[in-house]
C-alpha cells in the first residue's frame, strides 16, 4: 500500500506555480501557499524567456499550455527570439548582441499573462491557497521516528508536508531560516521601472532599433534597459525590417533605469515623490531628439513607475547544508529546498533570473518524482533519501545558475561608460567578431573546411 507523500510550495509566483503544475500533472500531492490575495493588483512588467525557460516548461507543462504561452510572445522578430543591442547615449548601435552565437536570445511576454496561464490549472484543481503568508517552519518527528515539516502561516494556521519548497523570492524568509543567508541587498543603485501603452505616433519618437530588439546603454553610472512589447499581428499591422509582423494598436513599453544612490533625493526610496524627474535629470544629456522616457507617459501613468531595491546572491558551496549544520546544529535540513530567486537572486540586466528559476523546476521535478515513486511502493522516503535527492538537485542548480549571477553583475552594479573611447572599442571589436562569425558560418554551411 502506498504511503502519503506531500509537498508544500511557499510562494505562488512564476517558478512556484510552474513546479506545482509539474507535480500536479504527475499525481503528486502538492499545495501552493501564496502571500497575496487572489484579487491582488499585479503589474505587467515584461519577462524574457529563453532556452532555460523552455526546458522548465517542457518538463512541467502540457503541450497545449506551452502553445498558449508561445502565442503571447512579443512579435519583434520572425522567430520571436531577440537579444539586446548595446547603444551609446545618442542611441547609436555599438554591438548587436543577437549577432553573437554565444549570447542567449529570448522572447518577451507580459509577466501577468504568463502567471495567469500557470495559475489557472492550479485554481481549477484547488491546490493554491491565497492570502497565506509564510511565517516559519519546524521539523517534527512522529512516534515512529519519521520526520516531517510543519509550516506556519501569518494567520496562525499550519500545514504539514514531507518536503517544503521555498519559492518566496529574493526576500526569502525560508532562505534565512534554513541557513543559506546568501542574498544581499545592492544599495549602490536604485532601480526605477516603468511600463505602459504606447501612443499612436510612437514610431516617430522612439529609435527604430526598438522594433528589432531591446536596447541597453551605460553612461555616467546610469544604465538603462528599454524594450517594446509588440503583440501578434492583426488588421493594424506593420512589418519590421527583419520580417516580423506586429500590431501597433496594443503596443506597450517597458524600461528600467539604474540610478546611483547619491542621485536619489532620500535614502528612503519608498518616499520618492517624483521618480520621473529623477530619471529625466539622470539622462538630461542623452539624445535630446529622442523622448525615450516620456513617450507614452502622462498623468495617468504615475502609478506605473516604481522604485525598487535590488538584491543579488552570493554563490553557495555545495557543502553549505553540512557547513551550517556543523555550526548551528538545526539549520540546513534537507527537507527544505529552495528554487529561483530564493536561492540565486540576480540583477536583471541579462534577463536570466526567471529563466534560471524555470530551469530549476526541470531539475527539481525528477528528484521529487523519484521520492513519490518510493512512497507509492509503500515505503515512505527517509530523510536520508530526501537528502540525496536534494543534493543532486542543488548540485545541478549551483553549477548552472550561479555563473549567471556573476554574468549579471554579481552583487555590485557594473560601472561602464559606452560613450567615448570604450564605446568605439566595443563597436570595433563587435564589428570584427560579428563579421568573423558570419564568414565562418557561411563557410561551414557550404561544406568547405578551412
Amino acid at each position: 500500500m502506498a504511503t502519503s507523500f506531500k509537498i508544500i510550495i511557499a510562494g505562488g509566483g512564476l517558478a512556484g506555480a510552474l513546479l506545482a503544475n509539474g507535480l500536479m500533472n504527475h499525481g503528486v500531492d502538492v499545495t501552493v501557499y501564496e502571500r497575496d490575495a487572489d484579487d491582488a493588483k499585479r503589474e505587467g512588467y515584461q519577462i524574457r524567456l529563453g532556452e532555460s525557460a523552455m526546458t522548465g516548461f517542457k518538463a512541467c507543462l502540457k503541450p497545449a499550455e506551452i502553445a498558449t504561452i508561445k502565442s503571447q510572445f512579443s512579435q519583434m522578430s520572425s522567430t520571436g527570439l531577440t537579444a539586446p543591442a548595446l547603444m551609446n547615449t545618442r542611441f547609436q548601435t555599438l554591438l548587436d548582441l543577437g549577432q553573437l552565437p554565444s549570447y542567449s536570445a529570448s522572447s518577451a511576454i507580459n509577466r501577468v499573462v504568463l502567471r495567469d496561464v500557470l495559475i489557472a490549472p492550479l485554481q481549477e484543481r484547488g491546490i493554491i491557497r491565497f492570502g497565506k503568508a509564510f511565517e516559519g517552519y519546524e521539523v517534527v518527528k512522529s512516534d515512529d521516528g519519521q520526520e516531517s515539516v510543519r509550516v506556519h502561516f501569518a494567520d496562525d494556521t499550519t500545514d504539514v508536508c514531507d518536503v517544503l519548497i521555498g519559492a518566496d523570492g529574493s526576500g526569502s524568509r525560508i532562505n534565512k531560516q534554513v541557513g543559506a543567508r546568501n542574498i544581499v541587498p545592492i544599495d549602490s543603485h536604485a532601480m526605477i521601472l516603468s511600463k505602459g501603452p504606447l501612443p499612436e505616433d510612437w514610431t516617430e519618437k522612439l529609435p527604430s532599433r526598438l522594433t528589432k530588439s531591446p536596447l541597453i546603454t551605460f553612461a555616467g553610472g546610469v544604465s538603462m534597459f528599454y524594450a517594446l512589447f509588440l503583440p501578434t499581428a492583426d488588421e493594424t499591422t506593420q512589418k519590421a525590417e527583419n520580417g516580423a509582423r506586429y500590431s501597433t494598436k496594443d503596443a506597450s513599453y517597458y524600461w528600467g533605469l539604474m540610478i546611483p544612490k547619491d542621485r536619489m533625493p532620500t535614502d528612503d526610496w519608498n518616499k520618492v515623490e517624483d521618480s520621473m524627474k529623477i530619471c529625466l535629470d539622470a539622462t538630461k544629456d542623452w539624445a535630446p531628439d529622442r523622448t525615450m522616457l516620456t513617450t507614452g507617459f502622462d498623468d495617468t501613468s504615475k502609478g506605473h513607475i516604481t522604485v525598487a531595491r535590488m538584491r543579488a546572491s552570493k554563490r553557495l558551496p555545495k557543502t553549505w547544508r553540512k557547513n551550517v549544520r556543523q555550526t548551528t546544529g538545526d539549520e540546513g535540513h534537507p527537507r527544505v529546498w529552495l528554487i529561483g530567486d530564493a536561492m540565486h537572486a540576480m540583477q536583471p540586466n541579462r534577463g536570466m533570473g526567471g529563466n534560471q528559476a524555470f530551469h530549476d523546476c526541470a531539475d527539481a521535478l525528477p528528484q521529487l518524482l523519484a521520492l513519490k515513486k518510493k512512497a507509492d511502493s509503500g515505503i515512505g522516503p527517509s530523510t536520508l533519501d530526501i537528502s540525496v535527492a536534494c543534493s543532486q538537485y542543488e548540485s545541478r542548480v549551483i553549477d548552472r545558475a550561479f555563473p549567471w549571477v556573476s554574468k549579471s553583475g554579481g552583487t555590485s552594479v557594473p560601472m561602464i561608460n559606452l560613450d567615448g573611447w570604450l564605446g568605439c572599442l566595443v563597436w570595433m571589436i563587435g564589428s570584427f567578431l560579428v563579421s568573423g562569425y558570419v564568414l565562418m558560418s557561411r563557410v561551414l554551411r557550404s561544406g568547405v573546411r578551412p
